[in-house]
């Protein structure tokens, strides 16, 4: 599982460094460099999907969901899928009709693909290096005490406080080794 996380990881800190991205990063701005169009409309039970087709780059995302941090989260999974594994997806055709190529890992947390892309969006949005710094001059975090720090920190990265939770969790998992 490293493998993947360590790829998607490091895909996620290129783009960053090529685009000069800062938090929160402006997506719309970085699908606009990458000649991504999105389109937003409602998605019966799905929140997004990408796909390429003849050089031709969409992600679409759900608009009926209304929370705009969670819309921030796919869209970067989705921008994930579409440059860590471009031959995979939903594909969207002239009539609106999904067909969705999913597997019965998809929805469990346990599909490596889909792991990925939580991974390169979770970088992307809350770089592991920055956030680092800014829970340092927060004179660090308890995670299960710290809910305003947690708060602020989620605003400032414009993500859930759902996954401003996960991340921190992540970043103390590594910080320990376990013997």
């Amino acid at each position: 599982m490293g493998v993947i996380v360590d790829k998607a990881a490091a895909r996620a800190k290129a783009l960053r460094k090529q685009f000069n991205l800062t938090v929160p990063v402006d997506l719309n701005s970085l699908l606009e460099d990458l000649d991504v169009t999105l389109i937003q409309e409602p998605l019966e039970s799905m929140s997004g999907f990408s796909y390429v087709e003849d050089g031709h780059k969409v992600i679409g995302i759900n608009s009926s969901d209304t929370n705009k941090q969670r819309k921030r989260f796919t869209l970067a999974h989705e921008l994930g899928h579409m440059l860590l594994h471009p031959t995979t997806g939903v594909f969207y055709d002239n009539q609106k009709d999904l067909i969705y190529f999913r597997n019965e890992l998809s929805s469990t947390g346990t599909d490596p693909l889909e792991i990925e892309a939580n991974k390169f969006a979770a970088e992307l949005l809350m770089p592991m290096d920055t956030l680092r710094k800014d829970i340092l001059d927060e004179d660090g975090i308890n995670i299960t005490g710290d809910d305003e720090k947690i708060k602020k920190l989620a605003k400032k990265y414009n993500v859930s406080i759902t996954a401003m939770n996960i991340r921190i969790s992540y970043i103390f998992r590594e910080q320990f080794v376990y013997y």
